[in-house]
């Protein structure tokens, strides 16, 4: 049974971890290039857009596995 509060607990970690990241950095967002010039922008920001969108995959990829792990846990527990 103390397992399966340990496993809840990370479950619930990692998904608020995830809220976090995504509150800093916001969720993963569509790229219209063929609407964007981005040739014409910056290194800076080319290279700030792609830091935004590694860790916004990455916010979003800890809430899913934080739900997986509770949704788990809710099939493990139940008797």
């Amino acid at each position: 049974m103390n397992n399966i509060k340990w496993l809840n607990t990370s479950g619930l970690l990692l998904s608020i971890l995830g809220v976090i990241i995504i509150f800093f950095f916001g969720p993963p967002q569509p790229h219209f290039k063929q609407y964007l010039m981005l040739e014409n922008q910056s290194p800076i920001l080319k290279e700030l857009r792609k830091t935004y969108d590694i860790y916004s995959m990455i916010g979003l990829g800890c809430i899913a596995v934080g739900f997986i792990i509770q949704l788990t846990v809710v099939w493990l527990d139940h008797k």
